[in-house]
């Protein structure tokens, strides 16, 4: 990814938390974008790119993600999320 676009992501992330949460700053994050090209879906493959927060450590990463996996589980289970 570009430093411009990553920069415009970051910026992106950080507003949008910033309007869903009063005081609220960035401290990390964890996308996960799935995708297939015209060739991969000619073999019916898919790809996956992950982006995360500009410096942030690998267990930060898959903190988050554990987490998402555990509300996600949460939700298809329809139990409460706290």
């Amino acid at each position: 990814m570009s430093a411009e676009t990553k920069a415009a992501l970051d910026a992106a992330i950080a507003a949008h938390l910033a309007d869903e949460v009063d005081g609220a700053i960035v401290t990390g994050y964890v996308g996960m974008v799935q995708y297939a090209t015209a060739e991969m879906m000619g073999e019916d493959l898919t790809g996956y790119q992950r982006i995360t927060a500009e410096g942030q450590g690998f267990t930060t990463s898959l903190g988050l993600s554990r987490y998402l996996a555990l509300r996600f589980d949460a939700a298809a289970t329809c139990d409460d999320e706290e």
